[in-house]
Protein backbone atom coordinates (compact mmCIF):
# COMPACT_ATOMS: atom_id res chain seq x y z
CA UNK A 1 0.00 0.00 0.00
CA UNK A 2 2.84 2.49 0.34
CA UNK A 3 3.03 2.76 -3.45
CA UNK A 4 -0.68 3.75 -3.64
CA UNK A 5 -0.32 6.78 -1.33
CA UNK A 6 1.38 9.07 -3.91
CA UNK A 7 -1.42 8.35 -6.40
CA UNK A 8 -4.06 9.57 -3.94
CA UNK A 9 -2.03 12.69 -3.17
CA UNK A 10 -1.68 13.43 -6.89
CA UNK A 11 -5.39 12.83 -7.43
CA UNK A 12 -6.35 15.10 -4.50
CA UNK A 13 -4.03 17.87 -5.73
CA UNK A 14 -5.50 17.55 -9.25
CA UNK A 15 -9.05 17.88 -7.90
CA UNK A 16 -8.09 20.94 -5.86
CA UNK A 17 -6.49 22.48 -8.97
CA UNK A 18 -9.65 21.81 -11.02
CA UNK A 19 -11.84 23.41 -8.35
CA UNK A 20 -9.60 26.50 -8.14
CA UNK A 21 -9.56 26.75 -11.95
CA UNK A 22 -13.37 26.53 -12.09
CA UNK A 23 -13.78 29.23 -9.44
CA UNK A 24 -11.28 31.44 -11.28
CA UNK A 25 -13.24 31.04 -14.53
CA UNK A 26 -16.53 31.85 -12.76
CA UNK A 27 -15.03 34.99 -11.19
CA UNK A 28 -13.61 36.25 -14.49
CA UNK A 29 -16.98 35.63 -16.19
CA UNK A 30 -18.77 37.66 -13.48
CA UNK A 31 -16.23 40.49 -13.86
CA UNK A 32 -16.79 40.53 -17.63
CA UNK A 33 -20.55 40.88 -17.13
CA UNK A 34 -20.04 43.71 -14.64
CA UNK A 35 -17.61 45.42 -17.03
CA UNK A 36 -20.11 45.19 -19.91
CA UNK A 37 -22.83 46.74 -17.77
CA UNK A 38 -20.61 49.58 -16.52
CA UNK A 39 -19.16 50.38 -19.96
CA UNK A 40 -22.39 50.30 -21.92
CA UNK A 41 -24.02 53.23 -23.69
CA UNK A 42 -26.73 55.10 -21.77
CA UNK A 43 -29.02 57.12 -24.03
CA UNK A 44 -31.34 59.78 -22.61
CA UNK A 45 -33.76 62.15 -24.30
CA UNK A 46 -33.44 65.75 -23.18
CA UNK A 47 -35.76 67.75 -25.43
CA UNK A 48 -38.42 67.43 -28.08
CA UNK A 49 -39.03 70.29 -30.47
CA UNK A 50 -41.94 70.48 -32.92
CA UNK A 51 -42.42 72.68 -35.98
CA UNK A 52 -45.29 72.95 -38.45
CA UNK A 53 -45.84 75.23 -41.40
CA UNK A 54 -49.02 77.35 -41.50
CA UNK A 55 -51.92 75.69 -43.35
CA UNK A 56 -52.94 77.60 -46.45
CA UNK A 57 -56.33 77.42 -48.19
CA UNK A 58 -55.08 75.58 -51.28
CA UNK A 59 -53.16 72.87 -49.43
CA UNK A 60 -54.78 69.51 -48.69
CA UNK A 61 -52.36 69.04 -45.78
CA UNK A 62 -49.23 70.61 -44.41
CA UNK A 63 -46.07 69.04 -43.14
CA UNK A 64 -44.34 69.37 -39.85
CA UNK A 65 -41.75 67.52 -37.90
CA UNK A 66 -40.58 67.00 -34.42
CA UNK A 67 -36.99 66.50 -33.40
CA UNK A 68 -35.87 64.46 -30.41
CA UNK A 69 -32.54 65.44 -28.89
CA UNK A 70 -30.70 62.36 -27.58
CA UNK A 71 -27.55 62.28 -25.44
CA UNK A 72 -25.28 59.31 -24.82
CA UNK A 73 -23.99 59.61 -21.25
CA UNK A 74 -22.48 56.13 -21.25
CA UNK A 75 -18.89 55.04 -21.83
CA UNK A 76 -19.30 53.50 -25.29
CA UNK A 77 -20.94 54.34 -28.61
CA UNK A 78 -24.68 53.70 -28.91
CA UNK A 79 -25.97 52.17 -32.14
CA UNK A 80 -29.62 53.11 -32.68
CA UNK A 81 -31.35 50.02 -34.02
CA UNK A 82 -35.05 50.85 -33.79
CA UNK A 83 -37.24 53.93 -33.31
CA UNK A 84 -41.03 53.84 -32.99
CA UNK A 85 -43.15 56.91 -32.39
CA UNK A 86 -46.86 57.24 -31.78
CA UNK A 87 -48.64 60.55 -32.07
CA UNK A 88 -52.11 61.37 -30.78
CA UNK A 89 -53.82 64.65 -30.22
CA UNK A 90 -56.74 66.41 -28.65
CA UNK A 91 -58.53 68.34 -31.37
CA UNK A 92 -61.93 68.77 -32.99
CA UNK A 93 -63.82 66.62 -35.49
CA UNK A 94 -62.24 66.21 -38.91
CA UNK A 95 -58.85 67.61 -37.95
CA UNK A 96 -56.34 64.80 -38.52
CA UNK A 97 -52.65 64.47 -37.75
CA UNK A 98 -50.50 61.49 -38.71
CA UNK A 99 -46.86 60.44 -38.59
CA UNK A 100 -45.20 60.08 -41.98
CA UNK A 101 -43.24 56.95 -42.75
CA UNK A 102 -40.03 57.34 -40.77
CA UNK A 103 -36.54 56.60 -41.90
CA UNK A 104 -35.09 53.17 -41.25
CA UNK A 105 -32.33 53.22 -38.69
CA UNK A 106 -29.33 51.12 -39.61
CA UNK A 107 -25.81 50.59 -38.32
CA UNK A 108 -24.88 54.15 -39.38
CA UNK A 109 -27.09 55.73 -36.70
CA UNK A 110 -24.49 55.99 -33.95
CA UNK A 111 -24.14 58.33 -30.99
CA UNK A 112 -20.56 58.45 -29.66
CA UNK A 113 -20.04 58.54 -25.89
CA UNK A 114 -20.66 61.98 -24.42
CA UNK A 115 -22.23 63.35 -27.61
CA UNK A 116 -25.69 64.53 -28.69
CA UNK A 117 -27.65 63.57 -31.77
CA UNK A 118 -31.09 64.50 -33.00
CA UNK A 119 -33.65 62.20 -34.56
CA UNK A 120 -36.47 63.73 -36.60
CA UNK A 121 -39.88 62.34 -37.45
CA UNK A 122 -42.25 63.95 -39.94
CA UNK A 123 -46.00 64.34 -39.58
CA UNK A 124 -48.86 65.75 -41.64
CA UNK A 125 -51.70 67.98 -40.49
CA UNK A 126 -54.95 67.94 -42.51
CA UNK A 127 -56.53 71.04 -44.01
CA UNK A 128 -59.49 70.56 -41.67
CA UNK A 129 -57.26 71.76 -38.84
CA UNK A 130 -57.13 75.25 -40.41
CA UNK A 131 -58.60 77.77 -38.04
CA UNK A 132 -57.41 75.82 -35.03
CA UNK A 133 -54.76 78.01 -33.43
CA UNK A 134 -53.02 75.12 -31.71
CA UNK A 135 -53.07 71.35 -31.28
CA UNK A 136 -52.36 69.55 -28.05
CA UNK A 137 -50.25 66.53 -28.99
CA UNK A 138 -49.20 63.46 -27.10
CA UNK A 139 -45.99 61.89 -28.44
CA UNK A 140 -44.66 58.57 -27.17
CA UNK A 141 -41.35 57.24 -28.43
CA UNK A 142 -39.59 53.90 -28.02
CA UNK A 143 -35.89 53.64 -28.96
CA UNK A 144 -33.79 50.47 -28.97
CA UNK A 145 -30.00 50.78 -28.97
CA UNK A 146 -26.93 48.67 -28.28
CA UNK A 147 -23.15 48.87 -27.99
CA UNK A 148 -21.25 48.09 -31.24
CA UNK A 149 -19.54 44.97 -29.86
CA UNK A 150 -22.61 43.60 -28.13
CA UNK A 151 -25.91 42.12 -29.22
CA UNK A 152 -27.57 43.07 -25.94
CA UNK A 153 -30.23 45.71 -26.58
CA UNK A 154 -31.09 48.55 -24.22
CA UNK A 155 -34.31 50.55 -24.41
CA UNK A 156 -35.47 54.13 -23.91
CA UNK A 157 -39.15 55.03 -23.69
CA UNK A 158 -40.38 58.57 -23.15
CA UNK A 159 -43.39 60.79 -23.54
CA UNK A 160 -44.00 64.48 -24.25
CA UNK A 161 -47.12 66.65 -24.47
CA UNK A 162 -46.31 69.63 -26.71
CA UNK A 163 -48.86 72.16 -27.92
CA UNK A 164 -48.26 72.90 -31.59
CA UNK A 165 -49.17 76.36 -32.91
CA UNK A 166 -50.61 76.07 -36.44
CA UNK A 167 -50.95 79.75 -37.25
CA UNK A 168 -47.18 80.37 -37.40
CA UNK A 169 -44.07 78.29 -37.86
CA UNK A 170 -42.21 79.04 -34.68
CA UNK A 171 -40.51 75.99 -33.19
CA UNK A 172 -41.68 74.75 -29.82
CA UNK A 173 -39.34 72.96 -27.43
CA UNK A 174 -40.63 70.89 -24.53
CA UNK A 175 -38.89 68.66 -22.01
CA UNK A 176 -39.54 64.94 -22.24
CA UNK A 177 -40.64 62.59 -19.46
CA UNK A 178 -39.12 59.10 -19.30
CA UNK A 179 -41.54 56.27 -18.68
Amino acid sequence: MPSESPKWIALALSLIAIIISGLSWWESHQNRLISEEVNRPIVTASELSALSYPISVEQEETEGWFTIKLRNTGKSTAVISYVSTSLTGKFDGKCKIAIKDGEAYDEKSEIPAGMDQSISEGFTVSRDCRGTPSLRLSISTFIAYRAPGSNQSHFLTFHADPTLALDHNLPLAVPVKPW
